[in-house]
């Protein structure tokens, strides 16, 4: 948390934590790299509030906090096999740009690259 590439957001109810989101920094996926955005690096919410709103009210604050800085486009990585949470991100206007992927052990994973526009 400490990191001066990173801005946490908490969504809270009631005093509890129920779900942040991580903007980070100075390290694009190739194809945003000439581009003037931010990434989404992380987005959670507690499973039993899922479908309640919370995850989009963590992406407006995450979009208006990217705008006021002056980046032109927010971009996150979703594993490609995540139907759930790529139709979330196509609802809030994020269109597919390119592809990425992590390894977990010896196995490679496919990650889908998306963006918004600001």
């Amino acid at each position: 948390m400490e990191d001066k590439n990173s801005t946490f957001f908490l969504a809270e109810i009631n005093g509890k934590a129920v779900g942040y989101a991580k903007l980070r920094e100075n390290n694009p996926a190739d194809c945003v790299k000439d581009e003037n955005v931010v990434e989404l690096h992380r987005i959670y919410v507690l499973e039993k509030l899922t479908r309640h709103g919370v995850g989009k009210i963590l992406i407006r604050r995450c979009l208006e906090e990217a705008k006021s800085r002056g980046f032109k486009g927010l971009w996150l990585g979703v594993f490609d096999l995540n139907e759930r949470a790529i139709r979330f991100y196509e609802k809030l206007d994020f269109r597919r740009v390119g592809e990425t992927g992590f390894y977990y052990g010896e196995r490679r994973f496919a990650c889908w690259v998306m963006k918004k526009e600001l």
